[in-house]
């Protein structure tokens, strides 16, 4: 999906990492959600929520929280509809958690 040559379809991959001993997982998720919309207004259409990179030193906002806030960021701001919302976990192993990511707004 990120490198899709296809004609109308734009990647951009947001990683939803941050240090924990740095920052607040608030401001991560007011972040990422920025992020979110810059995308949108630069043309990006596909969105990847991913928390690939995970170490001693970064931690992953779960993948739940981070694809609801991000959801309701963007319905706040009337752009859901121009983006859909994919995500990259590790934390996604059963059928549940599937079904709770596409219900918390993932594509």
């Amino acid at each position: 999906m990120r490198s899709i040559g296809h004609k109308g379809f734009r990647a951009r991959t947001l990683s939803t990492l941050f240090d924990a001993k740095a920052g607040s997982l608030k401001s991560a998720l007011d972040k990422l959600c920025q992020q979110a919309s810059e995308s949108i207004k630069d043309g990006y259409n596909l969105i990847v929520l991913s928390d690939r990179g995970v170490d001693a030193h970064k931690t992953a906002i779960p993948s739940l929280l981070a694809v609801g806030a991000v959801h309701h960021h963007l319905v706040r701001e009337t752009t859901r509809m121009q983006a859909s919302l994919i995500i990259e976990t590790g934390e996604a192993r059963e059928v549940m958690h599937f079904a709770l990511l596409l219900g918390y707004g993932a594509n």
